[in-house]
């Protein structure tokens, strides 16, 4: 994996961890609210690992985050 800072890790991690335990994507929501942080500043973040080549989604669509690795 490249290298991350700590909260896009902790981001990171969380989607996969909650694929992995649900079988479905988390929200962006649900994000914003484990990792403490607003919509918008989880939105940048799943920006930055998009832009790292880890995690596809789609703006608009709800439960449409991919980690590279599924």
């Amino acid at each position: 994996m490249t290298q991350l800072s700590p909260k896009q890790k902790k981001t990171y991690v969380f989607i996969e961890n909650h694929i992995t335990d649900n079988g479905f994507c988390p929200t962006i929501r649900e994000i914003a609210d484990h990792l403490g942080i607003s919509v918008n500043a989880t939105r940048d973040k799943l920006e930055a690992l998009r832009r790292r080549g880890l995690v596809e989604w789609e703006y608009a669509t709800p439960r449409t985050i991919r980690t590279k690795e599924r």
